[in-house]
């Protein structure tokens, strides 16, 4: 079944239409998350919430003054917070056009939120599913960046030997024939590395996770999403595709830790790659973060991303970036880091919109642009 519009573009264009996904326990244990989702993020964007019915008395107070739709759930619906990978956003001539990711299956969190939508009718429904996650498609005018990972499950389904034609065939028939992809990775094929014991805080033995962001084996990406480590914003003055490519170094250098040497060079390599592809590469912090669990006596990794952010530009009505921001977390104070990055942003002509209090998001694996889906764009 072949595309029926243009993918979403990830910068052209304000945000008009927003989908979050939010459900109770969030709502009820992580107060900032939720508040920042429902009144911070694209203030003029109307909202439509998915969340569980003992939450929608409180989101509806939370987002009071805001254009919103809710729809409420039974309260046994799994839900997840992460709207963006359920579904693949598309820019119809008059309405919101959705197609659900192939990883959507029956029964789990991104199938009901799609079915919910459906249900209500508020987007036409295209197709049964698409063997692609939207965390791995940056939507540029022209051009799509795509995951490595992406590619290769597309290749590999296709028939025969032929299979970076089979991918494009695939790119072009089903996820957007109006632009070229542009293939993203670090080259090198990664696996999710067994956990290590050491000698923790409290004398005893500790596991640790060696590996964090890399979730299959032999995976061409340095992180599990591309929107994790890369973000588009517009163009340059000199006409060149701009992209901002996450850096562990320079966030390491602002806090005084030491970034680990293997994984840095794995995002360099994507910024290497993308400058010689022709883009205009800025580099901005990635943090990559630990944390303990004393209680169950294991130190889990995660990123703590500015890359994962919104942006549009509406042309005269001019240019904006929803940008995470963190501060002083106890364990590592980051607030060097979210000036470095508020100043790219700055220096490209848009207004910065600090996100404070969605570092619960970054602990969970994802952050701002993988909780909030952009449907439509004016």
């Amino acid at each position: 079944m072949t595309s029926p519009h243009r993918l979403i573009p990830s910068v052209e264009g304000a945000i008009d239409t927003l989908l979050l996904c939010l459900p109770a326990a969030l709502v009820a244990g992580d107060a900032p998350i939720a508040e920042a989702l429902l009144t911070t993020v694209a203030p003029n964007a109307h909202r439509i919430v998915v969340t569980h019915a003992r939450a929608a008395r409180t989101v509806s107070e939370i987002g009071a003054g805001n254009r919103m739709t809710i729809l409420s759930c039974p309260d046994d619906t799994p839900l997840s917070v992460w709207s963006q990978d359920a579904l693949i956003s598309y820019s119809g001539p008059d309405d919101i056009t959705l197609a659900p990711s192939a990883p959507a299956a029956t029964g789990t969190p991104a199938r009901r939120l799609f079915q919910r939508l459906a249900d209500a009718g508020v987007a036409s429904i295209h197709g049964e599913g698409l063997p692609a996650r939207a965390g791995n498609l940056l939507v540029g005018d022209d051009f799509v960046l795509v995951g490595a990972d992406e590619w290769r499950r597309w290749a590999a389904a296709g028939p025969g030997d032929n299979g970076d034609d089979a991918a494009l065939a695939f790119f072009q028939t089903r996820i957007d024939a109006h632009r070229r992809p542009v293939v993203v990775g670090c080259g090198s094929g990664r696996s999710p590395g067994p956990s290590r014991r050491f000698k923790g805080p409290d004398g005893q033995r500790w596991r640790e996770n060696r590996e964090p962001g890399v979730v299959e084996r032999g995976s061409l990406q340095p992180a599990y999403h591309t929107d994790l480590y890369a973000t588009l914003a517009g163009r340059s003055e000199a006409g060149r595709s701009r992209v901002v490519v996450g850096d562990l170094t320079a966030a390491a250098r602002s806090c005084g830790s030491a970034a680990p040497p293997d994984r840095a060079a794995e995002f360099d390599a994507v910024a290497a790659f993308l400058d010689t592809a022709g883009f205009d590469v800025t580099r901005c912090p990635l943090a990559l973060i630990a944390r303990d669990d004393p209680e169950h006596r294991q130190r889990h990794w995660f990123f703590a991303s500015w890359n994962n952010a919104l942006v549009e530009d509406a042309g005269r009505g001019g240019r904006r970036v929803f940008l995470p921001v963190y501060g002083d977390l106890g364990s590592i104070d980051l607030t060097a880091a979210d000036e470095c990055a508020c100043a790219a942003w700055t220096s490209f002509g848009y207004q910065v919109v600090a996100i404070p209090g969605l570092h619960g998001l970054a602990r969970m694996g994802g952050g701002l642009h993988c909780a909030a889906k952009v449907l439509r764009r004016s």
